[in-house]
């Protein structure tokens, strides 16, 4: 539970991030996520290749705030479709939604 709302929807959220990610508007995005009545119970940040050091961070802070974040780090820098395969293929659960980093979920998304 994330204040009163609940880590209860059994759907992996899958968001590549890219070293020209702007830490402004992936930050704006990740609280979008907890801002739900109903949060997914993962959410796989993919970094396909480098990212900035200060997007980074911020990753770090959510990742000890929230237990259901998980990291996947693509060594190289191989473009949207192949980080988000890999996103869906160590998903554990068989709904799975995306978010590009730049993206605000809306209130209901996740009803």
């Amino acid at each position: 539970m994330v204040g009163s709302k609940n880590i209860n929807l059994d759907i992996s959220l899958v968001m590549a991030v890219h070293y020209e990610v702007s830490l402004k508007a992936f930050d704006k995005s990740i609280k979008s996520i907890f801002k739900q009545n109903n949060i997914p119970k993962e959410i796989l940040i993919i970094f396909d290749g480098e990212i900035a050091s200060d997007v980074e961070e911020c990753i770090s802070k959510y990742i000890s705030l929230y237990a259901n974040i998980k990291i996947l780090k693509m060594k190289n820098n191989s473009g949207l479709a192949k980080a988000l395969n890999l996103g869906i293929l160590n998903s554990t659960h068989s709904l799975v939604a995306r978010l590009d980093p730049d993206d605000e979920v809306l209130s209901n998304r996740f009803l």
